[in-house]
């Protein structure tokens, strides 16, 4: 930072990333049923994803977990959307030919 004075805050910050965010709204029991619901439909569906779809759902995952960008609307919404789609095996329906 050079010259400039950095002065401690003693306001929390949030973490970078959604898992963390997460536990900390949703608590650890909230955050855990989430994560065992999404892999109890992901196990589910495994026949009907096919392998784009557990590419596309390991990249989303792996995005959860390194930034907080499901702090945000259009990100959640986007991912959401995504997710529903290839756990009802429409996904690939809608890609074109």
């Amino acid at each position: 930072y050079g010259e400039i004075n950095i002065v401690e805050k003693n306001t929390f910050l949030l973490p970078h990333s959604s898992v963390f965010s997460y536990i900390i709204f949703f608590g650890l029991i909230g955050t855990i049923l989430l994560l065992v619901l999404i892999l109890y439909k992901y196990l589910s569906n495994s026949k009907k994803i096919g392998v784009l779809g557990h590419f596309l759902i390991l990249f989303i995952l792996a995005n959860i977990i390194k930034n907080d960008s499901l702090n945000y609307l259009s990100s959640f919404t986007n991912y959401s959307l995504l997710i529903l789609l290839i756990f009802k095996g429409s996904f690939f329906k809608t890609l074109p030919k």
